[in-house]
């Protein structure tokens, strides 16, 4: 089950989600890869059921709605943001100093009934990432107030997060942030058609070596073989607000 992160209508308390510095709501950019990414699963063979902005089902809800629907797994998808000092103290910056607020990130939580086996998944799909080409963002790990999140795999970007659609969770469930949005260089960059299909063919392959395999990878770089092969295009953050949940 892939889950568009947030909702488009902003009836449910975390609202619409960031706001892109293109000034794009973040539920539209999760929408655009949570559907591709569900049409991308099922050309595959897989069986997948997307819940989309416009469902207007709350994070909150959620893991009960999953639980409901059967799924085996459930993937949050999401864009990123930072703290507002830290975006307000990059406005005007060119794209090596934004690089210190971009990447990706995979979050679990171990508080959760199913915290091993989300952690597994997590770790599935942050090494595809990672193997991909793209860089983890540590920014959550940082020892600032409203970060100091719990970092349990660097080269995967994963870490161990009671957020509430996470926590309250009874399958295997994990959020992925694909980039930074409120960066203006990386937003610019998941538009990119090339870079969206990249992201798209790392979660997938996340996804079917979880589905497939179950145990966690090695390390990042042996997520899947040949992944590197097949999206070795290195990810290039110059060519071209997380709280909430």
């Amino acid at each position: 089950m892939v889950f568009s992160g947030h909702v488009a209508d902003g009836g449910c308390p975390t609202g619409t989600g960031a706001i892109g510095a293109s000034g794009t709501p973040e539920y539209e950019h999760n929408d655009r890869v949570a559907r591709a990414l569900v049409a991308r699963l099922e050309a595959s063979g897989r069986s997948a059921v997307l819940v989309s902005a416009e469902a207007g089902v709350c994070l909150r809800d959620r893991p009960v709605h999953a639980a409901r629907l059967g799924a085996a797994l459930v993937l949050e998808i999401h864009h990123d943001s930072a703290q507002p000092r830290d975006l307000a103290r990059l406005v005007g910056a060119d794209a090596e100093a934004w690089e210190e607020l971009s990447g990706f990130s995979v979050f679990f939580s171990s508080a959760s009934p199913v915290g091993g086996e989300s952690r597994v998944a997590g770790q599935h799909l942050g090494s595809a990432l990672a193997a991909a080409g793209f860089a983890p963002n540590a920014y959550h790990a940082r020892d600032i107030s409203g970060e100091r999140r719990h970092m349990v795999l660097p080269g995967a970007g994963l870490y161990d997060t009671p957020f509430q659609v996470l926590r309250l969770a009874t399958v295997p469930t994990v959020l992925v942030e694909c980039g930074v949005i409120t960066n203006p260089w990386e937003e610019h960059r998941l538009l990119d058609p090339v870079v969206g299909e990249r992201i798209l063919g790392a979660l997938a392959a996340g996804v079917e070596a979880h589905l497939v395999a179950g145990s966690p990878p090695a390390s990042a770089n042996d997520a899947l073989d040949g992944l590197r092969d097949t999206m070795s295009r290195p990810a290039l953050r110059s060519e071209s607000p997380h709280p909430s949940h």
